[in-house]
């Protein structure tokens, strides 16, 4: 092989090498973008389940980016955040459980042609024009 074409082909494969690099730079830094979007997502919302579960994601999402840095104290962190986030949907989940799905026998949703007092001491007089 002649000299030059070795020399040719060495800077060719530090290019690949270079653009590999830097595509997975980029993939890395796109992965810290979108966990910290979704840590401000979850910020925004004002009920546990969504706020746990979108908290939840974006703990993963860092997880995965700072282990790819090799950031060891925000991989604690974020572990711990983890299985916070973890714990709290467990008892949401556990508590909703318990919750009584079955619907009351009656009660403002029952659709009727008449208005009837809801306590038995109210005296007012009822409008039979009035449907719910």
């Amino acid at each position: 092989m002649a000299p030059g074409r070795r020399h040719l082909d060495l800077l060719l494969d530090r290019a690949a090498f270079v653009v590999a690099e830097s595509a997975v730079d980029g993939m890395i830094q796109l992965l810290g973008w979108c966990g910290s979007a979704l840590v401000v997502a979850s910020l925004m919302l004002h009920r546990p389940a969504p706020f746990r579960v979108i908290n939840l994601a974006s703990a993963v999402v860092l997880l995965a980016f700072n282990l790819a840095i090799g950031l060891w104290s925000m991989v604690v962190l974020n572990s711990v955040i983890l299985a916070v986030n973890t714990w709290h949907l467990r008892k949401l989940v556990r508590s909703a459980q318990m919750l009584d799905p079955a619907p009351p026998q009656e009660g403002w949703f029952i659709r009727s042609n008449t208005l009837t007092p809801r306590h038995a001491h109210d005296d007012a007089p009822v409008s039979k024009e009035l449907t719910w």
